[in-house]
């Protein structure tokens, strides 16, 4: 009989197997100077995901393991700076709660 892949050899456990995943925030502005003035253009990407639950499971009744629930806001704007101007980008606080297996 073949060797089963998700069993290590030297337990009989199961061997989990594992996806990256990369969270936090992400913020990025492109600046384009438009080219029939001395105006720029910005445009802003934020992102912000986080782990917001584990949730519990069992493989074959007997061996427990979690598996994270990933929450993900995205926005997008932009803006036009006249020359000379300032532009101020004011942080937004965003909760969400869901839950969607």
């Amino acid at each position: 009989m073949g060797k089963d892949p998700k069993r290590n050899d030297t337990l009989s456990e199961p061997e989990p197997e594992y996806d990256e995943v990369t969270i936090g925030t992400m913020l990025q502005v492109t600046p384009k100077l438009q080219s029939n003035s001395k105006n720029i253009h910005l445009s802003f990407e934020y992102e912000f995901s986080d782990i917001a639950v584990f949730q519990k499971h069992k493989y074959e009744e007997q061996y427990s393991y979690e598996i994270p629930v990933i929450t993900k806001a995205a926005i997008s704007a932009a803006y036009i700076a006249e020359n000379g101007q300032t532009s101020l980008l004011k942080a937004i606080k965003v909760n969400y709660y869901g839950f969607h297996p």
